[in-house]
């Protein structure tokens, strides 16, 4: 059974408590009522209530000060003030102090009846935001990644199965899903996990650069070589190497490191020393690697290398179950660093945004996307009009809105607009709709769309 939204109603006139009571107690809510600021805040307890609708001019304490009493141990609570017309500017600044909104006096009971219920959908949204918070904490996991999707249970469960061996790891995913933060979570879940992650961007690093960056090089090996390097290899001593975007190194580059992962051991540019390793490998890209080594852009022996274990991490569009938790995480994670003083409440409307949104980016998108809307935000949550457009699908509305005329003309302009958007793809124009691919290539075919 759903307990009922609790309101403590404080006033020392007795027919505007008795008033407001009648009122809201018809309406489903459970009223406790003060004549005194004093007796409401002793009655807090363990079970505050979730609205207070309090007058300001009362004998003893004040609204003004019950109201500051009350946010400092019950931040959640929302407070209503009633006002004579004379304490408007007292009113108005206690909406500084954290008041929900205020009324004048003798107050309307139908406008009290919609701040309360907009108190309420207030209130829901910050319980619904704080239990994603609690499920951030609960899914982010040892491993470090956020997600309690199946697909992401099986990879925390993958990590924790391979952390604690040695055998070569192949990462595949497109850009942005987190290949690095597995790799991570493998290195430091295991037994090594004090020992060196020494990871490479391999195609941040120049060809001719390469053999450097991972085995080193003497004094004099080439052009500017003016010192010994130690290379990634040799720094990882027991630990890991995480070689990024293997798919990309050039076949003679391939065919070196191959003989290095055989031979457990390397020379350093320029070097005839021969120098062992024991670090482990960790490898990934976003590229096909069967389709590139059939290709002939991979040798296959590299490959089977590589792959003794294989971990493919989702797009986010796969997992959009996933990102009310993602949200939570950036939001806690980025209120800090730009150095807001609280965490936004997320509307309803947004989340659902950005769930409909395919995320090309994945989760490095959604991650830069709650970065620019925190940026930019002013006030005290986020809604689906702090999205770029691109992602809230508003620009599509507003090219079929703009024209005017029937229910079917707009619909049509709609359809034309995310066909234009999505570059002639049905399905994606049809996920910008938020259409069923049926209904929507149902209607292209309605409105004579379906000819070249």
């Amino acid at each position: 059974m759903e307990v009922p939204v609790s309101i403590f109603i404080v006033d020392d006139e007795a027919s505007i408590r008795e008033m407001l009571s009648r009122w809201l107690a018809e309406k489903g809510y459970s009223i406790t009522t003060f004549e005194t600021a004093d007796a409401a805040f002793e009655n807090l307890g363990e079970n505050p209530p979730d609205i207070i609708v309090s007058d300001i001019r009362m004998p003893g304490m004040s609204g003004i000060d019950l109201l500051e009493r009350v946010k400092e141990i019950e931040p959640e609570t929302q407070i209503i003030l009633m006002t004579a017309f004379a304490d408007i500017e007292t009113a108005v600044s206690a909406i500084k102090l954290g008041a929900f909104d205020y009324v004048q006096k003798p107050p309307d009971l139908a406008k009290i009846e919609l701040l309360v219920s907009r108190a309420v959908e207030r209130q829901v949204l910050r319980r619904e935001n704080r239990e994603l918070r609690r499920l951030v904490k609960t899914s982010f996991s040892e491993t470090g990644m956020v997600g309690s999707s199946p697909a992401m249970r099986k990879i925390h469960d993958l990590i924790a199965r391979v952390a604690g061996g040695a055998s070569s790891v192949l990462i595949e995913g497109g850009s942005g899903t987190g290949k690095e933060l597995v790799a991570r979570a493998i290195h430091f879940s295991g037994p090594k996990a004090e020992a060196p992650f020494c990871p490479v961007n391999l195609t941040a690093v120049p060809e001719g650069l390469i053999e450097s960056e991972l085995f080193g090089h003497v004094k004099g090996a080439f052009t500017g070589a003016d010192r010994d390097r130690t290379g990634l290899f040799a720094q990882a001593g027991t630990g890991t190497v995480f070689l990024d975007e293997i798919g990309d190194i050039s076949l003679p580059f391939q065919a070196k490191l191959l003989r290095v992962l055989q031979e457990k051991e390397f020379k350093p540019v320029g070097s005839d020393k021969t120098i062992g390793f024991n670090a482990r490998i960790i490898a990934a890209t976003n590229r096909d690697l069967k389709e590139a080594f059939a290709a002939k852009e991979f040798r296959e022996d590299l490959y089977f290398r590589l792959n003794v274990i294989t971990i493919k991490i989702p797009p986010l569009r796969e997992r959009k179950e996933d990102i009310p938790l993602l949200v939570a995480h950036f939001l806690k994670k980025l209120t800090k660093s730009i150095g807001l003083s609280k965490e936004p409440v997320i509307e309803k409307s947004l989340l659902a945004a950005l769930k409909r949104y395919p995320w090309p980016g994945n989760v490095r998108e959604l991650e830069n996307t709650i970065e620019r809307m925190l940026a930019l935000y002013t006030g005290e949550s986020l809604t689906i009009d702090d999205l770029p457009e691109e992602i809230s699908g508003k620009d599509v509305a507003g090219k079929a809105l703009a024209g005017g005329g029937t229910l079917a003309e707009i619909e049509k302009r709609a359809i034309i607009a995310a066909l234009e958007k999505a570059g002639g793809k049905r399905l994606e124009a049809a996920r910008i709709l938020g259409l069923p691919k049926s209904t929507f290539y149902r209607k292209i075919k309605e409105y004579g769309l379906d000819k070249p």
